[in-house]
């Protein structure tokens, strides 16, 4: 398997634990992974996981959070 490291990934998840899920293959792997809650970290890694806290919110108030974080990571691979 090829891996190019010197991509940056971002994982938008429901909860914190989807996102240190999602966070541990890369992390497995050697490379640097933040897992943030609410907002993405402002300290640049490999891998960003952010919890946007969309599970228990409702379908309105989820949308609108995964919008909000998604544009704040828009930037990365």
């Amino acid at each position: 398997m090829h891996t190019d490291v010197s991509r940056r990934v971002a994982i938008i998840a429901d909860d914190l634990t989807s996102a240190a899920d999602g966070a541990s293959p890369f992390v497995a792997r050697s490379q640097a992974a933040i897992v943030a809650r609410g907002r993405p970290s402002l300290r640049d890694c490999a891998v960003l996981a952010v919890d946007c806290g969309s599970r228990s919110a409702s379908r309105f108030q989820a949308a609108a959070r995964v919008a909000d974080v998604t544009a704040q990571l828009a930037g990365r691979d």
